[in-house]
């Protein structure tokens, strides 16, 4: 199973990755797909005496007789956290090393992990390199064509569009390290991006679609459409940025005087003939004061951007939460199973569409070693109560059986998605078996005429019933995670 973890260091890396289309290999130069896996990395381990184990990266020690570690914590689908401390040699039984290659690329990770500031540089550095082009006058106000994947248009600001680009891309590019490319579209992807509401159903208006959700995948026209309030955000940045400016102002003023001023004390204390040691001290308590009042001004400049970056996902997140979901269809049809050669079972590609809308999006990498809280939660209770959805019924259910055509449909259409996810999850992430030959055989259109229930069986291995029992037992068992 794919065992490739994406180890980029900056997002621009992550695009340079991905536009060289590489699909991630196994042992036999096949490719493979295991989503857990991405969540994988490679640690060193240190084993005490007493039989604890820590996974992270051994540290230099400056202290003789003890070592230095620092563990690596990366709960299931929550985020990561790191802890260092210092062990006395005398307590370690063993400690696992890993290859000097994979060793750098784990220190460097870490080390980007911890310098919230040089991720900051780097979102703005591939922002800024982004090829973006005005728009008609009549048309889109920005125009971005240039990437691997898609082509924008943008009816908000040139910072929000550049923004949006940069998570659009990295979800496309983490789509192709789980699910690689094979494909390529007769047709180009389009990506419409609304600032408003408004002008995001005036979309759906002009193709009769009455849908609530902020993103939509339209299959005939190749278009993924999405809105939020995007551009009233831009013009509320626009004041935060004019603060954001005089405070770098001040910051760059005091930075740039300090050395004359303190050079300036030093002579004036010494024309009065203040003593040295105490010239020294008066120097010193100078330069402390000073450097307090940078770090100061430095610290109101660092919260205006982390408010900045929450204010931003607190516009989009449902935006982009639905998007990731939609993104997903589109990519699939575009990159992986074209619909004029394969056929995606429903359940299938609105499962993995759930799936991958719960992933955590980190340092380039999708997690997805951990279920939706939420939606397991349903799940289990639903299982719990009569009548149960059979997967017979799930594997032969047709499209209309997702769709809200009338209010009393909703709880069928809720159910057909809610055990499309639960299966999905089990299929790619608890027990991954989407091996790509085998889902190639079980989506391929020659095969769409022979049973369904046959062609799932082939795919997992095992009759349908055996399966279900096990799949049952799994999402009730006790390493589920509890009710929220």
């Amino acid at each position: 199973m794919f065992r490739r973890v994406c180890s980029l260091l900056t997002l621009a890396t992550c695009w340079a990755i991905a536009a060289r289309g590489q699909p991630p290999t196994g042992a036999d130069g096949s490719p493979e797909f295991d989503p857990a896996a991405v969540a994988q990395w490679p640690l060193e381990r240190i084993e005490f005496k007493g039989g604890r184990v820590l996974e992270g990266l051994l540290l230099p020690s400056t202290k003789p007789g003890y070592v230095r570690f620092e563990s690596v914590g990366r709960p299931r689908g929550r985020p990561m956290y790191l802890i260092a401390q210092t062990y006395p040699e005398q307590s370690v039984a063993k400690i696992e090393r890993l290859p000097p290659e994979q060793r750098v690329k784990l220190a460097q990770r870490l080390e980007q992990f911890k310098s919230q500031a040089a991720e900051e540089v780097a979102e703005r550095s591939a922002t800024d390199q982004l090829d973006l082009e005005k728009g008609e006058p009549s048309g889109a106000r920005w125009v971005y064509q240039s990437g691997p994947w898609f082509r924008l248009e943008s009816w908000t600001d040139e910072k929000m569009t550049r923004k949006s680009i940069l998570r659009i891309e990295q979800i496309f590019a983490a789509y192709s390290e789980i699910l690689p490319p094979r494909s390529k579209s007769q047709k180009q992807l389009r990506i419409l991006l609304y600032g408003t509401m408004r002008d995001y159903h005036s979309f759906q208006k002009g193709l009769d679609y009455r849908f609530q959700n902020p993103a939509v995948y339209v299959p005939t026209l190749n278009v993924l459409a999405a809105g939020s309030e995007l551009t009233a955000y831009a013009n509320r940045l626009a004041e935060v940025d004019r603060r954001h400016a005089a405070i770098q102002a001040r910051y760059d003023q005091l930075a740039a005087a300090m050395p004359a001023e303190l050079r300036k004390l030093s002579e004036d204390l010494e024309k009065s003939g203040v003593p040295a040691a105490e010239r020294r001290n008066t120097r010193l308590a100078a330069e402390r004061k000073w450097k307090q009042e940078l770090a100061e001004v430095r610290l109101r400049i660092q919260a205006i951007e982390r408010s900045n970056i929450a204010q931003f996902d607190l516009v989009t997140g449902e935006m982009f939460a639905r998007l990731y979901h939609e993104a997903f269809h589109a990519y699939l049809e575009n990159f992986v199973y074209p619909q004029r050669q394969y056929e995606v079972p429903r359940w299938l590609n609105e499962g993995l569409a759930q799936v991958f809308e719960d992933g955590l999006l980190e340092l380039g990498t999708l997690r997805l070693d951990a279920p939706s809280p939420k939606r397991l939660a349903a799940l289990q209770a639903d299982l719990q109560r009569a009548p149960r959805l059979v997967l017979a019924e799930l594997l032969t259910a047709d499209g209309g059986a997702f769709l809200v055509a009338h209010p009393t449909n909703a709880q069928v259409s809720q159910r057909h998605y809610l055990y499309s996810w639960g299966l999905a999850h089990y299929l790619a992430v608890r027990e991954p078996i989407l091996e790509v030959s085998r889902l190639d055989q079980y989506v391929d259109r020659r095969n769409q005429e022979s049973n369904p229930i046959a062609r799932f069986e082939q795919l997992i291995g095992m009759p349908l019933a055996q399966f279900e029992a096990r799949w049952r037992e799994e999402i009730l068992g006790p390493s589920a995670p509890a009710k929220p």
